[in-house]
């Protein structure tokens, strides 16, 4: 073994595996330690979500429902079943965005039993997507045109559904048509009438048709009316299914004091 002058043995040092010296290979390992430590505080924290939104604890699932999150969602569902105001309310961002999901859970919502301003908080929930014209919030925003239901409600449906009515959306327009089933009121046939407007002025095909339902026997004069001034536009631009609306009208209807009534 080699002396050095003061008579201190020399030890030879060991090389680093690799080429790595001995604080490289520290710092290394201080590197892995902390992904790790980061690796299980996020499953902690994660996990810990899991489990408190699988209670069906509303304001654990709220962030996760609201982008979308299918688990997140199927734990408000039943909440919003129960017409829990918060629960709807927070599948609303997404059912907004047109989620599927969203708006099977917001469906659940709509019970005759529930207060009205339960199944509104649902409506308008799905009304920003019904109002693009998506065929799965129309068709929840049909089963407020359903027996038991307030005018209240069915007109917040109606107003859910006009803007795409207005553009000439055939499922919005088709919707639309539940309106003129017995048992609404006149008030409510009017709101009708008034989303078909827009497109029927256009020359719109089944926004006309749809206020020909207007012109049956036992309607009154305000809902006729109403139809009739809807129709006018496009049947003085000489729009042919107009103008065969408005003769078809005058030609089984007449008016009398209480409203208007089939000719004998």
């Amino acid at each position: 073994m080699e002396t050095i002058p003061t008579g201190v043995p020399a030890v030879a040092e060991t090389p680093a595996p690799l080429g790595i010296s001995a604080a490289g290979l520290y710092w290394k390992a201080i590197g892995f330690a902390v992904v790790a430590l980061v690796a299980v505080v996020f499953e902690i924290a994660f996990g810990t979500v899991a489990v408190a939104c699988s209670t069906s604890d509303i304001s654990a699932c709220r962030a996760a429902a609201q982008r979308g999150d299918s688990d997140a969602i199927r734990v408000l569902a039943p909440a919003a079943q129960q017409g829990n105001p918060a629960a709807i309310e927070a599948l609303a961002p997404a059912a907004g965005r047109g989620d599927s999901d969203a708006i099977s859970a917001l469906e659940l919502a709509f019970k005759p039993s529930h207060t009205p301003a339960v199944v509104t908080v649902a409506i308008e929930a799905l009304a920003p997507a019904a109002g693009r014209g998506d065929s799965d919030a129309i068709s929840a925003l049909e089963l407020a045109f359903k027996p038991g239901y307030t005018a209240e409600i069915v007109t917040a449906a109606i107003k859910a559904l006009a803007p795409a009515a207005g553009r000439g959306d055939s499922d919005a327009i088709s919707a639309l048509e539940l309106a003129f089933k017995p048992g609404h009121t006149p008030a409510v046939v009017t709101v009708a009438i008034g989303a078909l407007a827009p497109a029927a002025g256009r020359g719109d095909s089944d926004a006309i048709s749809a206020l020909e339902l207007a012109f049956k026997p036992g309607y009154t004069a305000a809902v006729v009316t109403a139809a009739v001034d809807a129709l006018t536009p496009a049947a003085k631009r000489g729009d042919s299914d107009a103008i065969t609306a408005l003769e078809n009208a005058i030609s089984i209807l007449t008016p009398d004091a209480e409203g208007i009534t089939k000719k004998p």
